[in-house]
């Protein structure tokens, strides 16, 4: 667990307006406050190649802020520090927001920070399905099964929100932090993606100085009322499982799993298992290699994706990539961006996707899309109560 407590925060000092006070506990000071007033008038997002990044992970105490340029790499080539935002179609580029500031806050002084971002606003690419058009494509991915040679194919839809007069996504960050605290919630702006924000079961891969670890995450089924799962929704967690596995394998990455345990996210429980390795080694690699796993693109990777990308009839972007934040040579995290909008200036656009393999069913197909959306829909209705 993070004890933003016990960070310095050192952030550059700039002249003419002054912004609130920040406390700053030091590391083995007892029982004594410093405080120091910065100015942040220099900074005053967006410009041409700047984007920000706030996050809070599982088990963090607060919050981080981190703002600079933002530059195109590749995976291989990722520097020491920064935020790594990629799309669903990564194939290996990211864009990395390179830290001219990175703060450690609370939610109490968030505020005084915000009020100097302003945000990237992109049109959607998303296109809405009602429930018989989505579940028309279910139908038509089980019947291509055996032609497309494809095992399971993710399978994903959008839908658009009416956003109310002076909606502010730092109050909706804040909500979801508050709301679920044991996922990944994010808030980016970029200019290449606008502004999107998430809240995150799925981690892709954490890297540590001992070691790293990852999960196979997939089979859903609502809290209220739910059951044993099915050999289906097992089935479909294996297949995750095993990819990660070979996966690992094949960058000599030796990787221990547990057995697969229902956790819940948000108002629905999926089946997970945590795979860990005690070696940092290639972990670059490994997740080049990840991205996409089964549970957000299907398999064989290659084939689902072409499925994808010639019956979904969208653009997913930013929906099924993943971001984080890489802080040392050998600390990163990164989270699939799932349970996700993205923020324009007048509505938002939710995102979920369902896995599809024989014996799917495209009426529970859509009636998943519902239940995974309503992580985004309950937060944007507390907001606007």
């Amino acid at each position: 667990m993070t004890n933003f407590r016990n960070l310095l925060l050192c952030i550059p000092t700039f002249s003419i307006q002054q912004l609130p006070a920040v406390v700053l506990i030091l590391p083995g000071v007892e029982n004594q406050l410093w405080s120091q007033s910065f100015s942040m008038n220099d900074v005053n997002i967006p410009h041409a190649d700047q984007g920000f990044a706030a996050w809070s992970a599982p088990g963090d105490e607060g919050l981080q802020l981190m703002s600079g340029r933002v530059e195109r790499i590749t995976i291989n080539t990722m520097g020491f520090k920064g935020f790594v935002v990629a799309p669903f179609e990564a194939k290996g580029n990211v864009s990395l927001i390179q830290p001219h500031h990175h703060l450690y806050l609370n939610a109490d002084d968030l505020h005084s920070y915000s009020t100097r971002f302003s945000f990237y606003h992109k049109e959607s690419n998303g296109l809405e399905a009602g429930a018989a058009q989505f579940q028309e494509l279910v139908g038509k991915a089980l019947s291509d099964f055996r032609n497309e040679g494809i095992i399971k194919v993710v399978l994903s839809r959008t839908e658009r929100w009416p956003l109310p007069p002076g909606f502010d996504p730092w109050k909706l960050f804040l909500q979801l932090i508050k709301r679920h605290p044991d996922a990944f919630v994010a808030l980016i702006s970029l200019p290449e993606y606008g502004t999107w924000i998430g809240a995150s079961p799925e981690l892709l891969l954490r890297v540590e100085q001992q070691g790293l670890e990852t999960m196979a995450m997939a089979g859903t089924k609502p809290v209220a009322g739910a059951d044993t799962f099915t050999d289906k929704e097992r089935k479909e967690q294996q297949m995750v499982l095993d990819f990660i596995l070979e996966k690992m394998e094949a960058q000599k990455v030796t990787g221990k799993a547990t057995l697969a345990e229902i956790v819940q996210a948000g108002n629905i429980l999926h089946l997970r298992s945590r795979i860990t390795s005690e070696t940092t080694e290639n972990w670059r690699q490994l997740l080049e290699a990840l991205h996409p796993t089964p549970a957000i693109c299907g398999t064989p990777a290659f084939e689902a994706n072409e499925y994808i990308r010639q019956n979904e009839g969208y653009d997913r972007e930013l929906y099924g990539g993943f971001w984080g934040p890489v802080t040392e040579e050998n600390r990163a995290m990164f989270y699939v961006n799932l349970r996700t909008m993205q923020v324009l200036q007048h509505e938002a656009w939710l995102y979920a996707g369902v896995g599809i393999i024989d014996g799917s069913e495209p009426e529970k197909e859509w009636e998943e899309t519902v239940a995974k959306m309503e992580t985004m829909k309950k937060a944007l209705q507390q907001y606007e109560q």
